[in-house]
This record gives C-alpha cells, structure tokens and sequence, in this order.
C-alpha cells in the first residue's frame, strides 16, 4: 500500500475503532499517537511511524516492529470477500455489480472487483459516524465539526490543505434524513521523478442524524469521473440499505402486531 493509498483509507476510519491508522505522514520521523485502551483501567499510547513502503508501523515494548494493516479473521486461511449482499449484524444492503465487500478494516468496505490488488482511490464505507465524528450536543454534526476533523489532521501533518467544496441537505441511508460534506485534502509526495509535488483526493460524508447516526463515506481521486462514478454506484444501492436500529424497530413492529392478533382471536 502507497502513501496515496494508506490517506484515501485515512479520512474514513480512526484508530479507535478500526485495525488501520488515521492518517500518516511521509516522512519516517513524522509521528502521531494513536490512543487505545489497553484495559478498563489503563491507557496506553502509541507513536505511528510510516516506512518507507508506505506502511505504518508501531514499536512493542520489546522494540519488535508491527505493521498496521487491515487484519484476517482469525478462524480463516484468507479474508473473505462478500458479493451481491452485505447482511451482517442488522446492517443490511446490496452489493453492486463489479464490487465486492471487505469487511476486514472494521466496517464493511466496497472496493471494485479486479483482477488486480485493491483499487484504494475509489472506495465506499457505511460505518457508525460516531467512527470518525463527535456530534454537537443536538446529535448533529455540522459543518464545523466536519472541517475541524480535517484541522486537526493538518495540525497533525497527514495533509497540507483541505476544501470543503459542498455540503447541502438530503434524504438517503435508510430513508433517514442526511447531510453531506464534499472535503477535497491534498498531501504531500514525491513523483516518479524524485520531485516533491502536491496531490488531491475527495471524500463525501453523507451522514444520517439522530442517536443511531450512520455514515457512507465515498472516496475517489480529485477528478470529476472518479467522483461521479463512485457517487453514481452508491446512489445504485442506497435503497437498499437498512441500518440495525431501522430493522430491529422493524421486527419490533411485527411482532407487536402479531400479538395484537392473537389477542384479537382470543
């Protein structure tokens, strides 16, 4: 995995609730702490290095290295990949043709179908946005919140700027009312050439409100075709998704009114 690929990965999951880091710098000296809790009691930090592969990696205490990567799942040989429905835990949609999903990251992550290794510019992932987001004291997250992510991201060094270039309001997730915020951050690397050069991913937060908020966050490459097809395939299958709370209050209903029938009948 190159630096490009490791940052498009980056503004969709934190260390916290996923296996693969928040964001990296392309320099080896280049650190962030990354906090998790070792147990109930006590708390541990850890500092982030990126190799030169464009992996991060951590030091154990013993000084052994460790790669950070999305992990396997302990009772499979191979991760396994997840084709025409995604029905895990109550969160429920269709797969489009030509993707697959990985859930291996901590949340399920579609990729296009290749021959080739993962395609990380063009990704989609539906995950609780409590994953990335704090919301106000309202159970929104506005624009302030979204942008001062990305603030912090650049104080931190894994970007050099970033544009919040639309944001509107809209219905999708489940048929739950949603805003979106279209981010495009540019970072820092090296061309074919050695020359240090600037380049450009974007991301799109569509976020749901409410106590069971939940998220699709698009990415693709800073061009208009990478963007508008992934957000053209993400429209393909959004009424599809159902979220656990939506199928759960679903059962609920269901089971209410077979009651009232036994009753009725009684």
């Amino acid at each position: 995995m190159d630096f490009k690929k490791t940052l498009a990965l980056a503004a969709a999951f934190s260390v916290a609730a996923c296996s693969l880091c928040t964001g990296c710098s392309d320099t080896d000296d280049a650190t962030t702490s990354a906090e998790s809790e070792a147990s109930e009691e006590t708390e541990s930090t850890v500092d982030i290095y990126l190799d030169d592969d464009g992996y991060p990696y951590y030091y154990t205490e013993d000084g052994t290295k460790m790669i950070l990567y999305a992990y396997e799942d302990e009772e499979e040989e191979e991760v396994t990949y997840i084709y025409d429905e995604y029905d895990v835990d109550g969160l429920y949609f269709e797969i489009p043709d030509g993707w697959y999903v990985d859930d291996s990251y901590g949340a399920p992550t579609m990729f296009i179908d290749s021959e080739d290794d993962y395609n990380y510019d063009e990704v989609i992932t539906i995950l609780p946005t409590s994953y990335v987001f704090e919301s106000d004291e309202d159970g929104t997250y506005p624009d302030d919140i979204v942008t001062s992510y990305f603030d912090e991201l650049i104080e931190e060094g894994y970007y050099t700027s970033y544009e919040l270039t639309d944001s509107g309001e809209g219905t999708a997730i489940d048929g739950n009312a949603t805003k979106y915020y279209d981010i495009t951050a540019y970072y820092e690397t090296t061309d074919d050439d050695g020359n240090d050069t600037e380049e450009g991913f974007r991301t799109r937060y569509i976020i749901s409100d409410g106590d069971n908020s939940y998220s699709v966050i698009i990415n693709s490459l800073d061009t208009d075709d990478s963007f508008d097809m992934v957000v053209e395939t993400y429209e393909s299958m959004v009424g599809t998704i159902v979220l656990p709370e939506a199928e759960e209050e679903e059962e609920t209903e269901e089971e209410t009114e077979e009651d009232t029938e036994e009753e009725t009948e009684e």
